[in-house]
Formats: structure tokens, C-alpha cells, sequence
């Protein structure tokens, strides 16, 4: 979906109210069935920049679309295994916006909205054939757990499942005990998901699982650390690298390197740098590097605004563009940042913030959101990913569950949200949701501490609940969940790097930042694996999903697949 395209003229079409409770509701033919959908029209206001009404142009700041639940839903959202029925696409969405639109409108609008509503139909009808064969799984495993149902059990709400019938000795299980069965019934439940595995390439897939089956559990462990250049060594500031660094990669054979401004001094050196990189990989692991750098706009950079890249324009903040509400500006400011970052060498941008900024005296993302409207932060972050995609930068949203609406900085210490699961889903979890429908690859998850979810004070990058019951089961995320720097104070000041770490891969981290303690926590994870507090198929999954966006970032750059050194990608390229 080309976000950018949501920004364009519509004639006569008037504006909507701001916030109908529902302004349509329209029937899209799905996987062998027909689904009442129901769609709201959050903002479609006229545009109005340096003081210029125009009033022929129409905003559609944002949508959200949802299939009515039905027994076998978990919770208010469709767990991963329904998803395909939830959401209608990029293109259908887009265009059952336009058609929402329309229907606001007069006797003209409804004409346009009828010859919408056959294009938004033959959208949705384009993916009913790879959606088939596992609707059709579904629904048999569905008639099944519905056969064996008490015909009197509710499903449970927003709440975290535990179970609803237990004997007498059961219910006086702790809710440690609990947790742990959840887990290994989420486990369960994505071991039997196929609906994504239909959609992978056969051919990365194969590379895939070759790599897999030569690396080593130690090698594994380290293809999930992403880590700052001096991490390595132990050096001072690096920026250029040497045999010595070669040696560190090949015992120490990390996902990613993260670079501050201090590594980045002029576009040549970062090119040299980055290269080097990518070859010492190579040739220790035969894996391309992930490369990250947090160059969100504003005052988080680390190139515009560097004094070492004086041909970089200044990036403006996300606060400006959210508050000009052109979705063209946010595609074509990921677009500028994609097109350099690109040029330097990067894979990665820590951007962009879909963070939405509910508490008016929160400060970390004061700047850095685009605002205090989850439709508004929706589809801008989309369209910034979008533009960073367009030049072959990866995005990663972030800070799930959402930063916006927390008191106190993490970088210093304990932050919270004391919001409830509902509260979260109806406004912070809303842009987060719609980047995954949109494709999203990777998201940060935080370490705030949500409380009246989670029901303790653990940071969000240590609860297993909030990774794999949240973000995996109930919003159906399959792609890297990496996590925010492991050395701020909201964790190194109550629960130590190295066990921190550990704690956060075994809650399900796939990806964890880190400035520092590379052995000791490697180490540490080994251990747990040793005594079954992680299951090494866990670690496993962790990795294809990096392996898998490792040679889907090296076909995209070089062309092919598999080679021994940058050199060749860079001729045969």
C-alpha cells in the first residue's frame, strides 16, 4: 500500500464529523464467507497549511478496520490464526476508506462510493485464494474446540487466559503456574500456525534452515545481540575497525551493530566502516550485519544535523510533521532519510515512533510523536516506514507498547503506565496493530512498566505476557522484537545487564540492544537453556526470523543470495 496516495482530492465529497462512533458498516467478501466489517472514520477534516484552507482537499488522517468477533476469537482482537479475516489489506483498506469517505457525502458521493465498493471488493477478492486452504484449517479446528466446549463457557475479555475450568487442586495454583501454561499454550498454538509460512519465499526459507543446522548454540546466542562498535572490543570510540575486530566477531559472531554519532564522522568513513563490517561478517559467519542507527528527525539523529555530514539536510521533528497532517510529508521525509542512510550503508533505522502521546507531561516523546491522535500517529508512522522501505531501509516501529502515556523516562529509571489493557487497545496499541497488518518487520518493545496489565511492576522488555501472549498471540506479530538499550536505568538499576538480558530473551525477545557484558550474557542464556528455563527451539525461532531478514536484506541489495564476501556481492550486484 503507497501510504502517500491517502493525501488527494475528492471533488465534492464533504467532511465527515471528527469522531461518528461508527460511520459505516460494509460487507467484504472473505475467505469462503462473507463478514460484516466495520469501519470508522476517525478524521477527514480539510487541510489547512500556512493558514490556506483548502477545502477541496480532504485528510483521511486514519482507519481502523475489524471483523465483528465470533466465538473462537480470543479477546477483543482475533488472535494470529484469524488475522487474514480481520484485516482487509493495504489496497482494500485504502480503499474502504475512500469508500467511507464517499458515503459521507451526498447524491454524487453515493455514485462514487458504489464504483469504490466494486474496487474494494475485487481487492479483498484478489487474496481470498491464498487465504483459503488455512481458513479452511481454521474453521475445522474451530468446529472442533467448539465441539468440546461447555455450551454455557464465555470467552474471556482482555484479561491474560488462564483456565476456565480447574479441580479443586488447580485452583490453588499460584499465578506463576498460570502464566507458565499460557506460555506453553501460545507456544502450541503459533507451532500449529501455518497462515505465514504459506506467504515465505522457498528459497530463503531453504537458506534459512542450511544456516541453522551449521551454527552452533553459542553462534546462535549471538546472532541475537545487537551491540554498540566498542561493545566488541572494549575499545574506546571506533570508528574504523582492524583484525583485532575481526577476531571479536569471529568468537563473538553478533546480529548487529548500533551506531551512536561518535562512530559517524564524515559519509566516507561511515561507508568504510560499514563495509568492513559487513566483510568481517561475512567471511566469519557467512551472514550479512545488520546495520542500526537511530535517525528518527529532530533531535534524534545521529547524521542530519552532524557536523560530519554537512551535504545531510536537517531533518525536521516528527512533532512538526504530525502537526501539518500531510501523509505526503511523512513519506517523503522516510524517503530523504531511506535515500542516505542507504547511500552510507545502513539496513536498520530505529524509526518510526509510533508512539502516541496521551500523557500531555510526558517528555521523552514529546517531539519525537506525531501526536496525541492514535489515527493520526497510525498512519503517519506507516507512511515513514513506507518512504524508509522505498530506499531498502528497514523500519522499526516503536517503543510497544507505547511510551506516550508513561510518567518518568526509562532512560533514567522506573517509568509506568497505569492504563488498563482496554484502554491501551482503544488509543497506544492502535498504531502498533496497523503496522503490523501493514507488513512490519521489526518492533522495539520498551521497558515500561504497565501494572494494571501485567499486574507487577516488570518492565515491558521482560514480561512474557507482554511479548508473546500480547504482541505475538493477541496482535498476531511474527517478525523481530528487539529490545530497547539493555543499559538504561529502568533495568540496570534493579535487575542487573547479563540476567536482564537473559530475561528478556527467555520472555521472548528475539533481538536485545546491548552497550556492553557480550560473555557474560551470552553465558548467562546458555545456562538457562541448560537448565530448561529457555527451550533452545525457542532460540531457534529467534533466529530464522533474523536469518530470514538477513538474506531477504542481502537478495534486495546484491541480487542473490548466498556469497563469501562483499566484494563479490558489490560485482556480481
Amino acid at each position: 500500500m503507497i501510504v502517500k496516495d491517502m493525501n488527494m482530492t475528492l471533488g465534492e465529497l464533504g467532511p465527515c464529523e471528527r469522531k461518528p462512533p461508527e460511520c459505516a458498516a460494509v460487507t467484504f467478501r472473505g475467505a469462503k464467507a462473507l463478514h460484516q466489517t466495520q469501519i470508522r472514520c476517525m478524521m477527514a477534516l480539510p487541510v489547512q497549511e500556512a493558514g490556506n484552507l483548502q477545502p477541496e482537499l480532504l485528510r483521511f488522517s486514519g482507519f481502523w478496520v475489524f471483523r465483528k468477533r465470533r466465538p473462537g476469537m480470543k479477546g477483543k482482537y482475533p488472535s494470529k490464526r484469524n488475522r487474514n479475516e480481520r484485516g482487509l489489506g493495504g489496497s482494500a483498506m485504502l480503499l474502504a476508506a475512500l469508500l467511507l469517505l464517499a458515503g459521507c457525502g451526498g447524491t454524487d458521493s453515493q455514485m462514487a462510493a458504489s464504483s469504490l465498493e466494486e474496487m474494494a471488493l475485487s481487492a479483498v477478492e484478489a487474496g481470498d485464494d491464498a487465504a483459503e486452504s488455512a481458513a479452511a484449517e481454521e474453521d475445522k479446528a474451530e468446529e472442533a474446540a467448539r465441539t468440546g466446549e461447555d455450551a454455557g463457557q464465555e470467552q474471556a475479555g482482555d484479561a491474560p487466559e488462564v483456565p476456565v475450568e480447574a479441580s479443586e487442586s488447580e485452583a490453588g495454583a499460584s499465578a506463576e503456574d498460570q502464566q507458565i501454561a499460557s506460555d506453553e499454550a501460545q507456544q502450541q498454538e503459533e507451532a500449529a500456525d501455518t497462515t505465514t509460512q504459506a506467504d515465505r519465499d522457498p528459497a530463503i526459507e531453504a537458506l534459512v534452515e542450511a544456516k541453522l543446522a551449521e551454527m552452533t548454540l553459542e553462534q546462535k546466542i549471538a546472532q541475537m545481540f545487537v551491540i554498540v562498535p566498542e561493545a566488541l572490543t572494549g575499545s574506546g570510540t571506533v570508528t574504523a575497525i582492524d583484525e583485532m575486530t575481526r577476531d571479536a566477531l569471529s568468537y563473538m559472531p553478533v546480529g548487529g551493530i548500533c551506531y551512536m554519532q561518535p562512530n559517524l564522522t564524515s559519509a566516507l568513513q561511515t561507508q568504510e566502516m560499514l563495509r568492513a563490517y559487513e566483510q568481517y561478517s561475512q567471511e566469519t559467519i557467512g551472514l550479512p550485519m545488520l546495520s542500526f542507527v537511530d535517525e528518527e528527525g529532530g533531535d534524534i539523529t545521529r547524521i542530519s544535523g552532524n557536523p560530519g555530514f554537512p551535504e545531510i539536510p536537517w531533518i525536521p521533528s516528527m512533532q512538526s510533521i504530525g502537526a501539518e497532517g500531510n501523509v505526503n510529508t511523512a513519506y517523503e521525509t522516510g524517503a530523504q532519510i531511506g535515500t542516505y542512510l542507504a547511500e552510507l550503508g545502513f539496513t536498520c533505522d530505529f524509526a518510526p515512533v509510533a508512539d502516541v502521546l496521551s500523557n500531555p507531561y510526558n517528555e521523552i516523546v514529546q517531539t519525537r510523536s506525531f501526536g496525541s491522535d492514535p489515527q493520526l500517529v497510525s498512519v503517519m508512522a506507516m507512511a515513514l516506514a513506507d518512504g524508509l522501505e522505498s530506499k531498502g531501509i528497514l523500519p522499526v516501529y516503536k517503543h510497544f507498547p507505547g511510551h506516550g502515556a508513561t510518567a518518568g523516562d526509562t532512560h533514567a529509571g522506573y517509568a509506568y503506565t497505569d492504563k488498563t489493557l482496554e484502554e491501551l487497545m482503544d488509543c497506544e496499541l492502535i498504531p502498533f496493530q496497523n503496522a503490523i497488518t501493514h507488513g512490519a518487520q521489526f518492533i522495539m518493545i520498551s521497558h515500561i512498566s504497565l501494572p494494571n496489565v501485567t499486574g507487577d511492576d516488570l518492565p515491558a522488555s521482560l514480561s512474557p505476557y507482554i511479548m508473546k501472549d500480547l504482541l505475538r498471540g493477541q496482535l498476531g506479530f511474527d517478525g523481530i522484537i528487539i529490545t530497547d538499550a539493555m543499559n538504561m536505568g529502568a533495568i540496570v538499576d534493579t535487575y542487573g545487564f547479563a540476567p536482564a538480558a537473559e530475561t528478556a530473551i527467555e520472555a521472548g525477545a528475539d533481538m536485545v540492544l546491548l552497550t556492553g557484558y557480550l560473555e557474560d550474557t551470552r553465558s548467562t542464556v546458555m545456562q538457562a537453556i541448560a537448565d530448561g528455563r529457555i527451550p533452545e527451539e525457542q532460540i531457534d525461532a529467534s533466529v530464522r526470523r533474523i536469518l530470514r531478514v538477513k538474506y531477504e536484506v542481502q537478495r534486495e541489495r546484491y541480487g542473490i543470495q548466498e556469497q563469501t564476501s562483499l566484494e563479490e556481492m558489490q560485482t556480481e550486484g
